[in-house]
């Protein structure tokens, strides 16, 4: 499995115990709409990934010289929220719950780092009202080695 999903798998197994505690729910990527039930419900997807050759170093798993790659990876976690009474503040509220979840860190070994880098709140731009959801982007720096990218290196 390509180290970018186990990233994202981790990152929804940090998320869910956090967000459970507002009876949200957590899912990598969706084919269905989210019903209101549901809610707090948080999507995490990526929607980018860059990647620079490293030079060439020593893995001592299979004894080559390989290519190291320096990965950056753009995910996103999507937040979808009743908003009613005051969306800015559910929004909110909801964005430093991921963040708390997510810290920087190097998610058990998988990366090198995750850093917030942006959040927005989506609003209808014709009517000035929240449209319910938002999203906290994240950038992962990880690292893996040409031709094996199950693994980090």
């Amino acid at each position: 499995m390509h180290l970018r999903y186990q990233i994202l798998e981790k990152i929804k197994a940090d998320l869910t115990p956090v967000v459970a505690g507002k009876a949200g729910k957590v899912s990598l990527m969706r084919s269905n709409a989210v019903v209101e039930e549901d809610m707090p419900f948080f999507t995490v997807i990526h929607t980018g990934e860059t990647s620079t050759p490293d030079g060439i170093i020593y893995d001592d798993i299979t004894g080559q010289e390989l290519t190291r790659i320096n990965r950056r990876l753009m995910v996103n976690v999507i937040i979808h929220f009743k908003g009613r009474s005051n969306p800015q503040r559910e929004f909110d509220d909801l964005a430093a719950l991921v963040e708390t979840a997510l810290p920087p860190s190097h998610l058990g070994g998988l990366v090198i780092d995750i850093l917030p880098t942006a959040s927005e709140m989506f609003i209808d731009p014709q009517t000035a009202q929240s449209l319910g959801s938002g999203r906290v982007i994240f950038e992962v720096s990880y690292r893996t080695f040409a031709g094996i990218p199950d693994r980090a290196a």
